[in-house]
């Protein structure tokens, strides 16, 4: 069980366009299939050009069978860039059959795509909904936490019952509450601390009643929703722990950890729950986790920018609670903009259709007459050499400086995204005991500790994301290639703040 995301494939026809931000050059890769299996004459089988222009590409087919065929060309359009198709260099079939690629000159049109570090990316999205907006939200309204996979409660709070606090961050307990009140509190006067520079009992119960989860408070940390253990017990809240985790008393599913310094705060984790706020009826109702992150992707990408730069490395192994090393992940550079998608033939109107139907015969005989005409037009449009290469099976590329505007409106098109591109290996029983990596020998290798729900699901969501990239791009040796998605496109630039 998932939060809402789409399969990607590599398939037919598919298509990626991929550049760095302020990059003038992109690379395209485009899925070619072979010819017709059925056709048995060389003259007989269609051979594609494929046409870039600036903001679409398409197949054009200058096979003899296409004068009979009333199939539409496939094509693709995109918003965001614009290809300079005279630019078009390196043209090459990546596996020698079908995966074709090529470099071209491209712009980004009225996006906002300026270089960013890992620290900023990861602000960007913590900043869109931070945990002192869910407190300020979260107001003299109810909440429920839940088991995300069985939907079991775990704990809940009617308007008022409990107040809702917020941290900046998971280990904000152990570090900046006790070293504010132990240089403020205990240094700053003579003899305070007795030479022990230590906290006394007072100070301790100073800092908690602050900062820490009582029986009537819960805090909430960017990836934990902290309860106090007796707080839960008193209401009769059932959770079942074994060394130091948290799993679901129906489903047995890991959910969160208890706190290492302080046993009494339960850690529930944020992919694992579910928390909802507002009741189910009301307009303002919403679920922490959608609001604050909305899909997957970009929950893992802010975990592990936020890990890179609380560690201090590009190399992260992510491990269960138990400490058993699932995943291997190297960040190598910042994001890069991504346009994907598929090249599809233009929807027509079917003859069931009921507005067609009532249309006169002259009227359907003027339309198919003049898309014909506008596919002869296509064809007197292409080099004269074109015919030259109907005898082979590789698709070469025809550029063109101009597309048709009017049917771009119609298409449905593909837009730009920001993708944060990683190798990642997965370990088994042997290489998980053997790798230096995962078994705690490389000290430059930062450890990320998470639910098994949690590390299932990252590595579930990159080999999908590897998968629906081109074969050829797939691996690096014994490393795979994937990405994950900061957002589902670009935010539009504002001319009117720059004038």
């Amino acid at each position: 069980m998932s939060r809402s995301y789409m399969i990607e494939t590599w398939g037919d026809r598919s298509f990626l366009v991929e550049m760095k931000p302020r990059c003038q050059t992109a690379s395209v890769f485009v899925d070619c299939p072979p010819p017709n299996k059925g056709a048995t004459e060389v003259t007989k089988t269609p051979v594609e050009l494929l046409r870039l222009m600036p903001k679409a590409m398409e197949f054009i087919s200058v096979g003899p069978e296409e004068l009979d065929s009333d199939a539409e060309l496939p094509d693709a359009h995109f918003r965001g860039i614009a290809l300079q198709p005279r630019t078009v260099s390196a043209v090459a079939f990546a596996d020698k059959q079908r995966l074709l690629i090529c470099k071209v000159g491209a712009q980004v049109i009225g996006l906002r795509t300026l270089p960013k570090n890992f620290y900023q990316l990861e602000q960007d999205i913590a900043n869109e909904f931070s945990a002192d907006d869910l407190v300020e939200q979260a107001k003299d309204k109810s909440f429920r936490l839940q088991c995300f996979n069985c939907q079991h409660l775990i704990f809940s709070s009617e308007p008022g019952q409990f107040v809702l606090a917020s941290i900046k961050t998971d280990d904000y307990l152990h570090t900046t509450p006790e070293m504010e009140y132990f240089c403020g509190h205990c240094c700053g006067g003579s003899n305070k601390c007795g030479g022990t520079h230590d906290l006394t009992e007072e100070d301790r119960k100073m800092v908690q009643s602050q900062w820490f989860p009582t029986k009537k408070r819960v805090v909430v940390s960017p990836t934990f929703f902290m309860v106090l253990k007796e707080a839960m017990q008193a209401r009769g809240d059932k959770i079942d722990v074994d060394n130091g985790i948290i799993t679901c008393h129906k489903c047995t599913q890991q959910i969160g950890r208890l706190d290492k310094r302080f046993k009494n705060i339960c850690l529930f984790h944020t992919m694992a729950t579910r928390l909802s706020v507002g009741s189910a009826k009301s307009p303002d109702a919403f679920l922490y986790f959608d609001r604050r992150f909305r899909f997957d992707d970009r929950f893992f990408a802010w975990m592990l920018l936020s890990q890179c730069e609380g560690q201090s490395s590009l190399k992260l192994v992510v491990r269960t609670y138990d400490k058993r090393p699932y995943l291997l992940l190297w960040l190598l550079e910042s994001y890069v903009i991504m346009t994907k998608g598929v090249l599809e033939g233009s929807a027509k109107e079917k003859e069931g259709d009921p507005t067609s139907a009532s249309e006169p015969e002259c009227d359907k005989e003027n339309v198919a007459s003049g898309s014909k005409s506008k596919r002869r037009r296509r064809r007197k449009s292409k080099p004269q050499n074109s015919q030259s290469g109907a005898e082979t099976e590789a698709e070469p590329v025809q550029v063109s400086p101009s597309g048709s505007e009017g049917e771009e409106s119609e298409k449905k098109m593909s837009s730009p995204f920001p993708a944060l591109k990683m190798l990642f290996k997965i370990f088994d029983e042997s290489t998980a005991l053997s790798d230096p990596r995962a078994n705690g020998e490389d000290a430059s290798v930062g450890l990320v500790d998470v639910p098994l729900s949690c590390v299932l699901r990252l590595v579930e969501l990159l080999l999908e994301r590897a998968n629906s990239l081109p074969p050829t791009l797939r691996s690096v040796g014994q490393f795979y290639v994937g990405y994950l998605k900061l957002d589902d496109e670009f935010e539009p630039f504002d001319y009117e703040l720059q004038n």
